[in-house]
């Protein structure tokens, strides 16, 4: 299940990105220098999570886009043009704040190659910095911000749940 969910994240990943982009060009003031710094920070993570797949065999450009990812993804684009830019935290802030657990991790250490495991360790390590200046954006946002911030989260929550179910339920039919 672990590489269909980094197939999933990477291409969740590959459009944060632009996400960014079009969040700062939409956003002003500290939103905007928040938007582009975030930009830099994340630059380049999808290339790291192909390159990590690869490393197993896995060709991301040639895997099924899921669907849960373009629902995802596309919630977002829609809410920072016709609703606010703000709406990218909360998107941002599941995918900083999903819990890894140090368990999980040594288990995935156990058991695939430190190749796969490369972007995610990467995240587990610098994700609660990040989380920490995200919060402190999101608390200064007037309340009707915050809501939007709030129901993108669970909006993109709801995405994320929904593709778990569906690798569970694709590695129960193929007895993984």
């Amino acid at each position: 299940m672990l590489i269909l969910n980094l197939i999933f994240l990477w291409h969740v990943i590959r459009a944060s990105e632009h996400l960014l982009v079009v969040a700062a060009a939409q956003a002003s003031g500290e939103l905007k220098d928040y938007f582009q710094r975030h930009l830099e920070e994340e630059r380049g993570h999808a290339q790291w999570l192909a390159e990590d797949l690869k490393s197993v065999g896995v060709d991301v450009s040639r895997t099924k886009l899921p669907r849960e990812a373009m629902e995802m993804v596309g919630s977002v684009y829609y809410l920072i043009f016709h609703a606010h830019p703000c709406a990218l935290l909360g998107y941002m802030h599941l995918l900083e704040g999903w819990p890894m657990p140090e368990a999980r991790l040594r288990e995935w250490q156990d058991q695939y190659p430190a190749s796969l495991l490369r972007t995610t360790l990467h995240h587990a390590r610098h994700d609660p910095d990040h989380l920490a200046e995200l919060n402190r954006i999101i608390e200064a946002l007037p309340p009707e911000r915050a809501a939007l911030v709030d129901q993108t989260r669970a909006t993109s929550r709801e995405y994320l749940l929904k593709a778990i179910a569906t690798f569970a339920s694709v590695e129960e039919a193929h007895g993984s």
